[in-house]
């Protein structure tokens, strides 16, 4: 069979080179690629936002341990130096940044002028839901969280997201 015959069988006078069970094979409908793409696209809207909750979960998780670390070694500049540091920068941490790109927050109590990031937040202490008990009596440490908004009482839209040190170091985590 000479190559013009294996490469045009439709023509006149040629036979079809293809063995029998291949020979109604033509290729894939519209109705079956719209179909596929279909499944895909379903696929799709199912899987994006459980790995978006799944990078949540995982950015918060690595904001608290961030936030248990620094405490650490706050409190051991405590126990070193006698007092608490007034800036981040004491612990050589000036420029650390949270999950979502941002300063944490400290404010020592202690100092007259607590070391405040870009944004304006409250100067006061953070409380709890009920905006009467104050989370922390020595210093207060946290990350805005993805929303990067807080406010100085918990509960509120605010500060649903924000991951924070309270009870003295006792509890770190969301602020919900």
């Amino acid at each position: 069979m000479t190559d013009y015959r294996r490469f045009f069988p439709g023509g006149v006078g040629l036979t079809d080179p293809r063995p029998d069970s291949a020979s109604g094979n033509r290729g894939f409908t519209l109705i079956e690629l719209i179909m596929v793409v279909a499944l895909i696209g379903i696929l799709a809207t199912l899987a994006i936002p459980a790995f978006n909750n799944y990078t949540d979960k995982t950015k918060t998780a690595r904001a608290a341990s961030e936030i248990r670390t620094m405490s650490t070694e706050i409190t051991g500049y405590s126990l070193d130096k006698g007092s608490y540091p007034d800036t981040l920068a004491l612990i050589n941490r000036p420029n650390y940044k949270d999950p979502w790109k941002r300063d944490y927050v400290y404010y020592n109590w202690t100092v007259a002028t607590p070391q405040l990031p870009t944004a304006p937040l409250p100067q006061v202490p953070l409380k709890d839901t009920i905006g009467t008990t104050q989370l922390n009596t020595d210093y207060d440490l946290y990350s805005l969280g993805p929303d990067g908004v807080t406010a100085e009482v918990g509960g509120v839209a605010a500060t649903v997201n924000d991951i924070a040190r309270s009870n003295d170091g006792a509890f770190v985590g969301l602020r919900d």
